[in-house]
């Protein structure tokens, strides 16, 4: 039976100190995609915008790298370090591996001009943040839970903030308490509050 081996893709958020891989990453979507691929998959890894595949257990220094920041060239290098480490780690259990990663990571696997041809999925292709936060949600069996956000009304720009009912209760419609004005400010359910936890 082909194994399955989830490649997610590293955060922009990160702790201050250095610590394992697996923890020092602290944005949401990595934290749901970590959750999917240690629960749907047979193993998992990180990849990284700096240091390529990691192995969860791997000791990180926090770092300021993004492959937005790449020109056409470095990009094609990174991808093509980073095929080579997908090959030459997994070359005897040939596996699928399970994109969760955006389209830049994801071009190591997807570029026709990579060395290595491998087997691979990419589930979060084609959806925005909230569409692959919803995805998560959904296949991850559970219950929609609200992602905090400071926002400000887009008609009054007067800052919202969810009290009641509203601060308890997962919604996507937000209603400004100010000018009334109703909007969505992203396609998952949000609860806005005066300033983000932590």
């Amino acid at each position: 039976m082909t194994r399955r081996i989830a490649v997610v893709a590293c955060s922009q958020r990160k702790l201050a100190h250095a610590d394992q891989a697996q923890n020092i990453y602290t944005g949401t979507l990595f934290a749901r995609a970590r959750e999917y691929a240690e629960r749907k998959c047979d193993y998992w890894v990180i990849l990284s915008a700096k240091h390529g595949l990691l192995l969860p257990t791997t000791w990180v220094e926090p770092y300021d790298n993004a492959l937005s920041r790449l020109n056409a060239r470095e990009h094609e290098t990174w991808c093509r370090f980073v095929n080579q480490q997908a090959y030459g780690h997994f070359l005897k259990d040939r596996p699928l591996f399970v994109l969760l990663a955006g389209e830049l990571y994801r071009a190591a696997w997807e570029r026709e001009d990579m060395p290595n041809r491998l087997s691979y999925e990419a589930p979060l292709r084609g959806l925005g943040l909230g569409r692959q936060l919803a995805w998560f949600t959904r296949e991850l069996g559970r219950k929609e839970k609200p992602i905090p956000i400071v926002v400000n009304c887009p008609r009054c720009t007067m800052q919202h903030v969810d009290r009641g009912e509203f601060a308890q209760r997962a919604h996507r419609t937000h209603r400004c308490e100010h000018c009334g004005h109703e909007w969505r400010p992203a396609n998952v359910a949000t609860i806005a509050v005066t300033e983000l936890p932590g």
